[in-house]
């Protein structure tokens, strides 16, 4: 799969998938998911594992054996992988067999949560911004927004197919590690998208109403899928869970998990829950976290103060100590 960049689009707007921080940021086959499986699950000194990339190809051989998987090079790879052979297939992948029961999951997701994937997200809106105001004529700028936009959905698609289909896909099967970056990546690309819609809204106003779809492309994640993704940890889960039991009583959440209080309550109660650790420390930075919080008490209100230093700013001295009645029994 490769993102679309029309020919008869301007240099400007056909740089722009060539810049690197662009590149960086784009996930569009298995390949791509392995290599950030390869660059961030690592463990020091290889102590438990080592992740290494084989490469192999698949020669058909006929007869009882029918095929022969013989060891080869990432130049050979690279030099027959789009060869158009019925009898040598070129393929590459990670030892996964090696380590998939011992991966450090923790640091993994750490990593790819707290800042990997968070860094690309801001380089990436970074290049479209200078894209946009390089560009010198209004049909331009809008017509690289909609390519940009394009090319997101179509990541998005892709991921998706992947998932779909992750029993068969490639004859191999998707794993668990490879599920989380494919989960992660995906939900960026929509995060993304909106994003970019909400900046440029103003200059283009129709940009709204010409991507409405986009906002309604992911199903809604459920309480538990949420969770998952913010917590984590079951011990650690319990215990969020006895805090909304008595976020309940003290009326800050309703019977239905809605949030009853204001966006300044719900920014000081995350900040406890990552002090406590109840909310991974990879978390702090950024808004991430604080988006995954709204989605689960279905909360919309003030997402101006989501940023670390907005919400340390709501920790005035009188409601700095807020939320300690949820560590008392």
């Amino acid at each position: 799969m490769g993102i679309t960049k029309t020919t008869t689009y301007s240099k400007g707007m056909r740089e722009f998938w060539k810049k690197e921080a662009v590149k960086n940021y784009l996930v569009q086959d298995l390949f791509d998911v392995d290599e950030i499986v390869r660059r961030l699950g690592g463990c020091p000194n290889n102590e438990d594992y080592k992740i290494i990339r084989r490469y192999y190809c698949i020669e058909f051989i006929g007869g009882e054996e029918q095929f022969e998987i013989l060891d080869t090079t990432k130049e050979e790879f690279e030099a027959h992988k789009d060869d158009d052979n019925t009898e040598i297939d070129y393929r590459t992948e990670l030892n996964y067999s090696d380590f998939l029961d011992k991966f450090w999951f923790d640091t993994f997701e750490e990593a790819l949560f707290g800042y990997a994937e968070p860094n690309e997200q801001l380089d990436f809106i970074s290049c479209v911004k200078d894209t946009f105001f390089e560009l010198k004529f209004e049909g331009q700028a809008k017509m690289f927004l909609k390519n940009v936009i394009d090319g997101l959905n179509e990541l998005y698609t892709e991921l998706n197919y992947l998932l779909k289909n992750k029993n068969t896909v490639y004859s191999v099967g998707i794993n668990k590690i490879q599920e989380v970056v494919i989960n992660h990546y995906s939900e960026s690309y929509l995060n993304t998208q909106n994003k970019i819609i909400n900046i440029y809204k103003f200059i283009y106003p129709e940009i709204e109403q010409e991507f409405a779809n986009v906002k309604t492309i992911n199903t809604k994640l459920t309480r538990e899928e949420i969770l998952k993704k913010l917590i984590g940890d079951n011990k650690k889960l319990t215990l969020f869970e006895k805090y909304e039991q008595k976020l309940k009583k003290n009326n800050y959440l309703s019977i239905d998990y809605e949030w009853k209080k204001g966006a300044a309550n719900l920014a000081r109660f995350f900040i406890h829950c990552t002090n406590e650790k109840v909310i991974p420390s990879h978390f702090i930075e950024g808004t991430r976290g604080m988006d995954l919080l709204r989605q689960l008490y279905g909360f919309e209100k003030g997402r101006s103060i989501d940023s670390k230093a907005k919400r340390e700013k709501q920790l005035t001295k009188k409601e700095r100590n807020e939320f300690d009645f949820l560590d008392f029994d």
